[in-house]
């Protein structure tokens, strides 16, 4: 494994080149693009869509040459996760308030000491969520590959804030970047 942190690489099609360092991922076969390697003992992969609705995968990572044993793990239509801007998958989310747009700005949406440009988010906001894992695409975006169009979630996301039901302005794959919702 590279030293951390390792950048994926595309191709000249703008698909990610599913191996980094020479360590990869298979689900079913299929080479599952790695997106990050946070640590020396943890890879980030996107599921690759070729194995969309199967309940389960055969999964093999191969590091340095050598592949691991077969090892079975469940599949699941929607997996969402939520983004930390700190990466560490706790504290406070990657949520975006719109409300300074007029501005020029986007804020985070925390209270105001919490971050510089920080907006706490009200009742009418408009707030941009960043998460993984919300299904397929609608068009479909192949494995690996960024959208070039706007797709959108196939089953739009049920969003709560605090317990209570969020009208759900859009949801889709963000134009940047493999896997991000």
């Amino acid at each position: 494994i590279c030293v951390s942190p390792c950048v994926p690489s595309f191709d000249q099609n703008g698909v990610l080149i599913p191996t980094m360092a020479g360590d990869s991922v298979s689900f079913n076969r299929f080479t599952a693009p790695i997106l990050s390697t946070p640590g020396p003992a943890q890879l980030n992969v996107q599921v690759p869509v070729e194995v969309a609705g199967n309940t389960s995968a055969t999964v093999v990572v191969t590091v340095n040459g050598q592949s691991s044993d077969p090892v079975s793990a469940s599949l699941a239509p929607f997996a969402p996760g939520l983004f930390s801007i700190d990466m560490s998958g706790s504290g406070q989310g990657d949520i975006l308030n719109n409300a300074d747009a007029q501005l020029g700005v986007t804020s985070l949406a925390a209270p105001w000491y919490g971050a510089p440009n920080a907006h706490t988010a009200q009742t009418g906001d408009v707030i941009r969520i960043y998460a993984t894992g919300l299904g397929a695409m609608n068009p479909p975006v192949a494995t690996g590959a960024r959208p070039t169009a706007s797709p959108t979630t196939a089953t739009p996301p049920d969003v709560t804030i605090g317990g209570i039901p969020a009208t759900v302005v859009s949801s889709g794959d963000a134009s940047c970047c493999v896997g991000l919702n």
